[in-house]
């Protein structure tokens, strides 16, 4: 599909820290967190989906397709490999390249904002702004696909990369609270659960 903007959804990895596999985890109405993740992100106008593992759960599926599953089986050797990986099965003739963790669950909001600045800025590379840093998840002009397949865990990775290419970042303005979420234990687990649920509902309460 030339001139469409891909995401690329990391989730191959161990989740020893969680002590299951993330990308299965319950999360919104009743579906699990990749599920979730990959619904949101065609929703958002993120589409074509790349899922990059996960190794013990089954891929989800979305009506009318669009989604194609590849496996990592060298994800201990660093984030790198996965992402070379998911991009790797992007087209040259792409727009844009989405890279986004299964474990940092977003609002539709950002991921819908995020694809249409990178449509509309001219920047190679597009970021929520977190109190002036890098925020997650990240959007690259198809034009880095080349930088993306070689990224090396030496180099620092994909940190590495931004540090190359700090002149061509755009910073994206946003809420903060959408960039706080990050379930690499139980507990961050179900606060960012909560969290969601509560604005599913439209429930939200003052202090968050």
């Amino acid at each position: 599909m030339s001139e469409a903007d891909f995401a690329v959804v990391l989730a191959a990895g161990r989740s020893r820290r969680m002590g299951t596999d993330k990308a299965g985890m319950p999360w919104i109405n009743g579906k699990t967190l990749l599920e979730w993740t990959v619904e949101i992100l065609k929703a958002a106008g993120w589409f074509p989906i790349v899922v990059v593992g996960p190794h013990n759960t089954p891929a989800p599926t979305l009506e009318g397709g669009g989604l194609k599953l590849v496996r990592n089986a060298h994800a201990d050797e660093g984030k790198t490999t996965s992402i070379a990986k998911g991009v790797a099965a992007i087209p040259e003739n792409a727009r844009n390249i989405l890279l986004a963790s299964v474990d940092q669950p977003r609002p539709a909001e950002l991921y819908g904002t995020l694809k249409t600045i990178a449509n509309e800025h001219p920047a190679l590379i597009v970021v929520p702004d977190k109190h002036g840093r890098n925020g997650h998840p990240i959007a690259l002009k198809a034009a880095m696909r080349d930088r993306l397949l070689t990224l090396d865990e030496a180099k620092l990775g994909l940190r590495g990369l931004l540090n190359e290419f700090a002149r061509e970042i755009h910073r994206m303005p946003c809420d903060p609270k959408w960039l706080i979420w990050d379930c690499n234990t139980p507990s961050d687990y179900w606060t960012a659960r909560t969290w969601f649920e509560a604005r599913t509902r439209g429930s939200l309460s003052a202090k968050w």
